[in-house]
């Protein structure tokens, strides 16, 4: 129903797909995604026809929800990077931010 979400999905996944695709214990990046839709059926389909399966999708369907009031997030698709303890390090990541995050820090060894 978030027609944001649907035009900035594809992107997203693509960008993300190398980093995916690797095995679990190498991977250097987990996705977590969290939707408010109020029909865990529609959120089940939307995962699918995205191919969301290697991503962390949670759905919380009472508004505003937990993880929308621990990390203050507004609009929506809302990307942000956390470290490993859940501390926000940026903050309203775009699909340009991401690249240049994966090619700094994701493909340094």
């Amino acid at each position: 129903r978030c027609d944001e979400c649907r035009a900035t999905t594809p992107s997203v996944v693509e960008i993300l797909k190398p980093y995916l695709d690797k095995p679990y214990s190498d991977r250097k990046i987990s996705v977590f995604a969290v939707s408010n839709e109020p029909d865990t059926e529609e959120w089940l389909k939307f995962c699918q026809e995205f191919n969301l399966d290697k991503w962390i999708c949670v759905n919380e369907t009472a508004f505003p929800g937990t993880y929308e009031k621990l990390y203050a997030t507004q609009n929506l698709p809302y990307m942000m990077l956390l470290d490993p303890y859940k501390r926000i390090v940026i903050k309203a990541i775009d699909e340009e931010i991401l690249i240049n995050i994966c090619r700094n820090l994701l493909d340094s060894d």
